[in-house]
């Protein structure tokens, strides 16, 4: 009864842990979400506009616009229906160089679809403006700001304080950099109306990721998910099928790997880099001929800045390619090793073999790790080191115990352990 008793206290306390947060959580959650839709609300109806049910619209030269809450940054915006079903974002190009990087794609080398910056053909705007979005929207990206109204109804709109200005879900929403208000709404909506003109009809197959898109996807991809192997092949593997002699296998699989990550690592940076070029340091961004055939090239910033823009692309371009070192390092090796190890014991048809040890040395290490030591069956005059758990060190005895140890000898000539037992020693074997 009384087990009965504590364990109803246990679990009401348990609840109470979980149910008093959640339900703060959740008021509060409730409590911001009817303070934003009053916001907008009221800010609709100072435009003219009305409330139906959780959507606030209002209205402007016959066409509805729509007041929400972004929640990524969470802001409230203003949006406009578009047609176009591609989703990119812009925002302000901080550093003015119509060449700069997207630091994310340097640092994750998976450009093919996400975080890349898209030039418009207008080095003047891309000075001024950052594109976002796929790789496979840049037909529609270099057809649609080929409109010079379009490019300046998105000046506007970060003159009159935008942060942001994001294509999707068939919108084209403006974020301001502060609260949302009615001046900022009325100064955007024609910039706005402008942006939705004459949407460029695009075939959707080049919307599709191009063959060498996927192709750098799948290699930039490729690291990442043989860490997800060699992790699901450890929590498989290392334990049920424990070597006897791990040290050597680690050395002998590691030639391989050497050879395997080594080829990988050339066929990544041919793939995924650029050739080495004036473009890929940035000097075509630096000067710019200007004049006959005997002209000299002008510079069109300062030494300052241009060092500085030298300096920031070889930075990133050596970045990348450590980066891209490293990354192919750890996943070869953490992968090939847990795989390995994993492939010998599931593909091993050998037969068992059980082995009596009796001569027996247990020690500690300095980090409390229990091993015991025997003679080998393998190299006669050797010793063999097996690591054990806290408990089979305590059960055995030196002197007075026995092993009996299952093994079998690898599908790639690797023996482990499949089983192990710890018996007492009969009086005639002492």
């Amino acid at each position: 009864m009384s087990n009965i008793i504590i364990s109803a206290i246990l679990f009401s306390m348990l609840a109470l842990a979980i149910g008093i947060p959640g339900g703060i959580i959740f008021y509060i959650k409730k409590r911001r979400k009817k303070k934003k839709w009053r916001f907008l609300k009221d800010l609709a109806h100072k435009l003219g506009g009305h409330t139906e049910g959780e959507k606030h619209f209002i209205f402007h030269k016959g066409h509805t616009l729509e007041l929400i809450y972004k929640k990524h940054p969470e802001a409230p915006v203003v949006c406009i229906p578009s047609g176009f079903s591609g989703d990119f974002y812009i925002t302000k190009n901080t550093s003015g160089n119509p060449d700069s990087i997207d630091f994310p794609i340097m640092l994750f080398m998976i450009d093919a679809i996400m975080g890349k910056k898209i030039k418009t053909g207008d080095r003047e705007f891309d000075g001024k403006f950052d594109v976002i979005g796929s790789v496979k929207i840049r037909p529609f990206i270099e057809t649609y700001f080929s409109d010079e109204q379009k490019k300046n109804a998105v000046e506007e709109i970060f003159k009159y304080g935008a942060y942001e200005i994001q294509f999707k879900d068939q919108t084209i929403c403006a974020t301001p950099f502060k609260d949302i208000n009615p001046e900022f709404i009325k100064a955007v909506l024609e910039p706005l109306l402008v942006l939705t003109n004459d949407i460029p009809v695009v075939p959707e197959e080049t919307l599709k990721l191009s063959p060498e898109a996927k192709l750098r996807l799948s290699i930039g991809s490729f690291p990442f998910i043989l860490i997800i192997i060699g992790f699901i092949s450890y929590i498989g593997g290392y334990w049920k099928y424990y070597l006897l002699s791990p040290e050597v296998f680690h050395q002998i699989v590691l030639r391989y790997i050497y050879v395997v990550r080594g080829l990988y690592f050339i066929f990544h940076i041919m793939i995924m880099l650029k050739p080495f070029s004036p473009g890929e340091w940035g000097i075509g961004s630096i000067f710019t001929k200007k004049g006959g055939a005997h002209s000299k090239y002008v510079p069109l910033k300062s030494n300052k800045q241009s060092s500085r823009s030298i300096s920031f692309r070889k930075f990133f371009f050596v970045f990348r390619i450590v980066f891209a070192a490293i990354l192919i390092y750890v996943s070869f090796t953490y992968a090939g090793r847990n795989l390995a190890r994993l492939l010998n014991g599931m593909l091993d048809k050998g037969e068992q073999t059980e082995h009596t040890v009796e001569d027996i040395y247990k020690f500690q290490n300095k980090k409390n790790l229990s091993y015991i030591r025997f003679p080998s069956w393998r190299n006669p005059g050797t010793k063999e080191q097996l690591h054990i758990g806290s408990s089979e060190y305590k059960a055995i005895v030196p002197g007075k115990t026995k092993m009996i140890i299952t093994t079998k000898p690898g599908a790639f000539g690797f023996e482990w352990i499949v089983s192990k037992k710890i018996e007492q020693k009969k009086q005639e074997e002492f």
